[in-house]
């Protein structure tokens, strides 16, 4: 990947320049600056700008704007970027992970209820693990360059040293950022299948 290019695009999606991280062109230094930033956040250091690290940076940006003076005129607060995206918030399982009334031929059924998830640009089909391959598999429509969110959960899918392996349509994807068990997935357009490789499956 062209990370210059990708960032440059990213800009002009989102609406940050390389003067968020003390620099003045899309180039190799640019890059450098964003690993330097996301190591001392503990975020995955690509150096890609992409939607995490934007909110991210833009929420200090936020943060660093000083508070008028009391007979100053008031500051108007620069509004966040809105991503439309579709928004699923986990609720409690009624049922075991091995009721044979959940859906899923590969794993012990569907975990769309069980996970906290989103996607920008997209739907999310199915998900659901695989207990032989360690994984689980998620089956999306990507219908532009987008974004998915997935908060692991360690009672369903773990991993022994705290990382996860991650395919889209069956291609190693490094064009990811993690923070503890939540993984934030940049997704190309057209993108059908995402599966996340743990230590173990529990069912």
């Amino acid at each position: 990947m062209d990370k210059n290019f990708y960032n440059q695009a990213s800009a002009a999606k989102l609406g940050w320049d390389p003067s968020w991280f003390g620099e003045k062109y899309f180039d190799d230094k640019l890059v450098r600056a964003i690993k330097k930033w996301q190591r001392l956040r503990e975020l995955a250091a690509d150096g890609l700008c992409g939607p995490m690290t934007f909110r991210r940076r833009w929420t200090e940006k936020q943060a660093q704007v000083e508070e008028p003076e009391p007979e100053a005129a008031p500051v108007e607060e620069e509004e966040a970027p809105v991503v439309e995206e579709e928004v699923h918030e986990s609720v409690p399982p009624t049922m075991s992970v091995g009721s044979t009334t959940m859906t899923g031929n590969t794993g012990p059924g569907d975990m769309l209820d069980l996970l906290d998830w989103t996607i920008s640009n997209g739907d999310v089909l199915s998900m659901h693990v695989d207990e032989e391959a360690s994984s689980l598999v998620i089956e999306i429509d990507a219908t532009d360059d987008g974004e998915l969110f997935v908060g692991l959960n360690a009672d369903y899918i773990g991993s022994d040293d705290g990382t996860f392996f991650i395919l889209v349509d069956n291609q190693e994807h490094e064009d990811y950022e993690q923070a503890g068990m939540d993984l934030y997935i940049d997704l190309p357009a057209g993108a059908e299948t995402v599966e996340i490789f743990g230590s173990y499956i529990i069912s």
